[in-house]
């Protein structure tokens, strides 16, 4: 029952995406100021009961979204889905590090075709087959548009929704499972990364929805709502902490990163960040820090200070390097 309820919300959604022309969708884009194609967030404070469900799971809405290249100055070459069912090139870079965003555009030559010599370098020819199998980006074909990944013919259906949802659910999160088990860390870390996959955490977003709190304001930058990427994430604080810890040369792919992505590529690629085999370690415990000083600050007043967050951190990893 969970899962069909999603994907019925899911095609709320996506209607909500498509559908320019229909009163109740024009009025909803217009009370929570819905101003781009497909915002980064819809999350938004005093909402109805169904808009709150539908903020909850819109990264996964955009995780079964491909896009239609058509002038390519929109959509991200690595990091969104435009090659079909295939996942995120991303995912297939020869690169050694994590690649840089930027427009699908970038990778055309001069004469209006795919940069081959570029694309040689940094991709498979796997991936190189699928791109040639789509036409080049050209202004004359218009704006890129939004396509659903699981049909055919592109169009949205709650059957291939649910049907996502039940393999995604029966396969990937056991198979995420296994590898958090994995991971060199306390169990009650492990934990807590699980909680956050599925983004059950304690937010003050989660405590407005269970109607245990009146504003979901984060308590910490008291700027915008506190789900649980901002508490990890987006949060200054938070924020702060990541840039004393991470090269800066990587900070622009760290931080633009979908949200799910950000935790599954931290967490599964040890030297994303850095080439040691604890960062997978280090990350886990900073975020299960920064979760436990914001409830303290929530229980009793009193901010932990960056440097805190970090030294633990550090002391942290070195024990579990010696005990695993």
């Amino acid at each position: 029952m969970h899962l069909q309820n999603k994907a019925f919300l899911m095609k709320i959604e996506y209607n909500l995406i498509t559908d320019n022309n229909s009163l109740w969708a024009q009025v909803l884009k217009t009370k929570y100021k819905w101003d781009e194609v497909l915002p980064l967030s819809i999350t938004c404070r005093s909402c109805s009961s169904i808009w709150t469900r539908i903020s909850v799971i819109w990264e996964d809405l955009k995780d079964c979204l491909r896009w239609d290249i058509h002038d390519g100055r929109n959509k991200d070459f690595w990091y969104d889905h435009w090659l079909g069912r295939e996942d995120r090139l991303a995912s297939s870079c020869l690169l050694t590090h994590s690649p840089i965003p930027f427009m699908v555009r970038v990778m055309i030559a001069e004469g209006g075709n795919w940069d081959w010599f570029r694309l040689e370098q940094v991709l498979p020819e796997k991936s190189l087959e699928h791109i040639a199998s789509i036409h080049p980006p050209c202004d004359s074909f218009g704006e890129d548009r939004q396509q659903w990944r699981w049909e055919p013919n592109c169009q949205f259906s709650s059957k291939s929704t649910y049907n996502f949802l039940s393999s995604d659910m029966i396969g990937g999160q056991r198979g995420s499972w296994k590898r958090i088990l994995k991971l060199r860390v306390p169990q009650r870390v492990r934990v807590f990364v699980w909680l956050s996959f599925h983004e059950w955490l304690l937010t003050n977003v989660e405590r407005v929805r269970r109607h245990s709190a009146e504003v979901d304001l984060c308590d910490i930058c008291m700027h915008g709502c506190e789900d649980i990427n901002h508490v990890l994430w987006t949060c200054i604080a938070a924020e702060g902490t990541w840039r004393r810890l991470i090269p800066h040369e990587i900070s622009e792919v760290f931080f633009s990163l979908p949200f799910h992505d950000w935790l599954t590529t931290n967490i599964f690629d040890a030297t994303f960040v850095r080439s040691d085999d604890v960062w997978s370690a280090r990350f886990v415990i900073i975020c299960r820090l920064l979760w436990k000083r914001r409830c303290s600050l929530v229980l009793a007043p009193v901010m932990g200070a960056m440097e805190d967050v970090i030294s633990k951190g550090n002391k942290l990893v070195m024990e579990c390097k010696k005990s695993f």
